[in-house]
């Protein structure tokens, strides 16, 4: 199903480089991929493009040779140029106030937990429940600062978190 996705993404005649960009950025957005290491991250590529290659339809032989006769005897055609892509925009990201006496607390307490030797899903979990009312954005950015986590990673904490936080709730 992860190959069907990619190949969704980079399309059915795929280079290798398109297809690992493709996979790579998928594999940040999925739960527990993101922390791959950078062999394992290789290997579960290499994977998926020889599952991806043994899945695309094999070119007939015959009619390929009869393509390349009528090739040299058309006139050759002139160089198309590229269609152009437009400009991407980037939205402005959202400021964030990691100074509001809550949040500092909470991004304190959760150094303060990591420099114990604890770990950081356990300062993630002690900063989320400080901020359970702040906004997500609020959250993952005290987690990126508090617990030492990448971008993704603290996003994936947060979901991990909520979900924590959902099946405590009912049994309190």
């Amino acid at each position: 199903m992860l190959t069907e996705a990619i190949s969704f993404g980079c399309g059915p005649n795929a280079s290798f480089e398109d297809f690992a960009d493709t996979a790579r950025s998928t594999m940040e957005f999925i739960a527990g991929l993101e922390t791959l290491t950078e062999p394992e991250a290789s290997s579960l590529v290499n994977h998926l493009w020889r599952h991806y290659m043994a899945k695309k339809p094999s070119k007939p032989k015959q009619p390929e040779k009869v393509e390349k006769k009528s090739k040299k005897e058309e006139a050759p055609k002139p160089a198309e140029a590229p269609p152009e892509k437009p400009a991407e925009t980037k939205a402005e990201p959202k400021k964030i106030d990691l100074d509001k006496p809550a949040v500092k607390r909470a991004i304190e307490g959760g150094q303060v937990l990591l420099k114990a030797g604890k770990t950081k899903a356990e300062a993630a979990w002690t900063i989320y429940q400080k901020l359970m009312d702040e906004d997500k954005d609020v959250i993952v950015a005290a987690f990126v600062k508090g617990a030492s986590l990448t971008e993704k990673g603290a996003l994936t904490y947060w979901y991990n978190c909520k979900r924590k936080a959902a099946k405590e709730a009912p049994a309190k």
